[in-house]
């Protein structure tokens, strides 16, 4: 009688599946460092145009409301955004269904917004763009260990924020958002690990 292993599986988007302690379940050390600096270029254009968006929304927001209606306005936004970002680069498989959530909260509130003004563009400025911004930080964050996930969550918010645009509420600061984040979503999603993240499980031996 022989006793079977019972084999323990390991899966990232660098392509390290199967059984633990077994190299021929690993992808190539090429393949992998070649998939790492992929997802970290993505990471890397998303970070830049981020940060100019977010520049850009600031400057923005200050000269219209302006006043004590911008700085919270800019608090509400950023400090989510900022406390997201953080917990999703240290706790990478905890945030990815954190994040799952929030974005569809962050989707649906879009489209809302979008249909019916629920909070008055006049008075605060394009808060669903403001939303789209502030989730998308943790998820380029996301995209780092979980890109399939980030690329495809990245383009429901783009999709969200192309819809709003479509029906003119506001179209530009949506759209301009809206088209970077869709190529940024569909560039995450052809970086990630080409099985789609499916565990694949080697047959264990039976004699």
């Amino acid at each position: 009688m022989t006793a079977t292993r019972k084999p323990s599986d390991k899966r990232t988007d660098d392509g390290v599946v199967g059984h633990a302690g077994n190299a021929a379940e690993k992808a190539p050390p090429k393949a992998v460092e070649r998939r790492r600096l992929a997802r970290y270029t993505v990471f890397g254009l998303a970070a830049f145009f981020l940060l100019l968006a977010s520049a850009f929304a600031i400057g923005a927001i200050a000269d219209d409301p302006g006043g004590a209606t911008a700085a919270m306005v800019v608090l509400a936004w950023l400090l989510p955004a900022g406390a997201l970002s953080v917990y999703t680069f240290l706790r990478p498989a905890r945030a990815e269904q954190v994040l799952m959530f929030v974005t569809g909260i962050v989707v649906a509130f879009i489209v809302v917004q979008a249909l019916t003004d629920l909070v008055p563009t006049d008075d605060v400025g394009p808060v669903g763009t403001l939303a789209g911004l502030a989730v998308s930080a943790p998820l380029a964050f996301l995209g780092l260990h979980r890109a399939a996930m980030a690329g495809k969550l990245l383009l429901a918010v783009g999709l969200a924020l192309a819809f709003s645009a479509f029906i003119g509420a506001p179209a530009g600061s949506a759209a301009a958002l809206a088209a970077p984040l869709l190529v940024l979503g569909m560039l995450f999603v052809v970086v990630a690990e080409p099985s789609g993240g499916r565990r694949r499980r080697a047959t264990p031996p039976t004699s």
